[in-house]
């Protein structure tokens, strides 16, 4: 019996969207809870810099391994951290 393969992780997803849709929405954040509240959106060559961005501030104190605490209120730098 074959198996079928590992689900990507989201980082792979984020890396292979950002190349194949780099210019289309990623991730749209309402700041009201209505979009004509306005919004903040990134596109998915953006999402991928911006939390590439995070990843290269945290290797600068941290090595694999150390763990981190990261404080964000609800928005799009909380989304970028996240990954």
């Amino acid at each position: 019996m074959k198996l079928p393969p590992a689900p990507e992780s989201p980082c792979a997803a984020l890396d292979r969207h950002a190349t194949e849709k780099a210019d289309q929405l990623a991730v749209r954040f309402l700041h009201d809870g209505e979009v004509d509240g306005g919004a903040t959106e990134l596109t998915f060559a953006a999402f991928r810099r911006a939390a590439l961005r995070v990843a290269a501030a945290l290797q600068t104190f941290l090595r694999p391994g150390d763990r981190a605490l990261l404080l964000y209120e609800g928005g799009l730098e909380f989304i970028t951290a996240f990954y």
